[in-house]
């Protein structure tokens, strides 16, 4: 404790979460501002402001409110609920940090607004569910899980190739323009109104809505004013639907038209990571090449297995012959760190967050694990982590046992002794 207090006192350091993962990372201050402030050098995403910060906030409410009230209330687009719910009241510009990506050369940070409490934060929230349909596609990953399903039933040659592609900075590098004309395109699809719940939007009147949601986003950073001139900010509620909606508008196009002769045998995405398998590695190249040329704000880097193995999301996918095993995966920097066992709070509430906390664990490794071998090795590996919190051992092993028993259990009938027919019970009574 000493020590965290020594260091929470040096104004000369800086500590925060890591990109990545559970535990911190302590930063020089001016090694961290520098990082930022190079993310911050691209004039063609950010704009050094030099307004009041109040007078922008009211600004932005104020053209906010004049088009919900003057123009969706009246017309009777949205409802009185609806508009109490989005109207902006006492809002503040995001504030921009940077979590170091630890797993990277040269620990580059990643930018994160937060931006709740935002002008525009309850109408992207708003947006969410309406444009969650647009975000899917036959080639999206929904879950782990699914994922799991799917690439164990797979078989193919030996010599197939496992390859991921990861978009550099997508959200960042998302063209909001062209995004919204997809939004558009496929919501008012032969339509010239859509209906959601108690709403009735015409297609000019959800355009100014995604503008406003998306756009004319300010931040502070080191008590200066940015705008956020193009790209998705992550902190936004839309960031994950925005970079969904224009990844499946991408990969739709380029796999359709991509020449047959190094077309992926099998394609899957998870947000900006891509999980292909080629017949041979000279096919790799080919379309990392292709993928490059397919729009100038998005560049793809692509990693390679190793030892036949390759990491996809939270698996490890294994080629064996001619199939496909997976394993539960963790990055390098995973560091096992929990709640600690001394740490001072009630016991009962310490048992009962473990207990959550190795059913989950457990859960995700007897779903993703495909053979009892693997699933054996993480259930060690679990009892491991959780040993070096301080939790007690028979403790956890009457918890992780509880769970798979449920798992493992037979449904047994119990065996009855048959009952006599009616008539030769009939018969036996009419004897006595």
């Amino acid at each position: 404790m000493s020590a965290l207090r020594n260091l929470s006192k040096n104004k000369d350091l800086v500590i925060v979460r890591p990109d990545k993962g559970n535990g911190f990372v302590i930063l020089n201050k001016a090694d961290y501002i520098d990082k930022v402030e190079l993310l911050l050098s691209d004039t063609e995403k950010f704009k050094l402001l030099d307004y009041d910060v109040l007078d922008l906030c009211i600004k932005c409410e104020g053209q906010l409110i004049r088009f919900l009230r003057d123009t969706l209330l009246k017309q009777r687009a949205i409802s009185e609920s609806v508009y109490n719910n989005l109207f902006p009241q006492g809002s503040k510009p995001s504030i921009l940090y940077g979590l170091p990506n630890v797993h990277k050369v040269n620990c580059p940070a990643r930018s994160i607004m937060s931006a709740i409490g935002t002008f525009n934060y309850k109408l992207a929230k708003f947006l969410v569910p309406i444009l969650q349909p647009l975000t899917c596609n036959q080639y999206t990953v929904h879950s782990s899980f699914s994922f799991v399903d799917e690439i164990t039933q797979l078989t193919l040659s030996h010599d197939a190739v496992l390859v991921s592609f990861d978009v550099a900075s997508l959200f960042t590098n998302i063209p909001l323009d062209e995004t919204v004309n997809i939004i558009l395109d496929n919501l008012f699809s032969g339509t010239d109104e859509v209906q959601v719940e108690n709403c009735v939007f015409s297609k000019p009147q959800f355009k100014k809505l995604l503008e406003f949601a998306v756009k004319s986003n300010h931040f502070i950073f080191k008590n200066h004013l940015y705008e956020h001139t193009d790209g998705v900010a992550m902190g936004s509620p839309l960031g994950p639907s925005f970079a969904n909606i224009f990844m499946y508008a991408l990969e739709q196009n380029f796999l359709s038209n991509c020449p047959y002769n190094y077309k992926p045998i099998f394609y899957r995405r998870f947000v900006d990571d891509a999980f292909c398998i080629f017949q041979n590695r000279t096919q790799v190249e080919c379309f990392l090449n292709y993928l490059n040329r397919q729009h100038p704000n998005i560049e793809f880097t692509q990693e390679l297995e190793e030892n036949n193995s390759l990491p996809f999301l939270d698996i490890l996918v294994t080629h064996v012959e001619n199939r496909f095993t997976t394993n539960l995966y963790r990055k390098k920097t995973f560091i096992g760190l929990y709640t600690h066992f001394n740490s001072l709070s009630p016991v009962q509430y310490k048992i009962n967050l473990i207990s959550v906390l190795i059913s989950v664990l457990i859960y995700r490794a007897f779903h993703i694990c495909s053979s009892y071998k693997a699933l054996h090795s993480q259930i060690c590996k679990i009892k491991r982590f959780l040993q070096q919190n301080r939790f007690p051992a028979q403790l956890i092993d009457r918890i992780i046992k509880r769970f798979l028993n449920k798992q493992y259990v037979v449904d047994r009938k119990p065996s009855n002794v048959p009952k006599l027919p009616i008539l030769l019970f009939s018969s036996l009574s009419r004897c006595l």
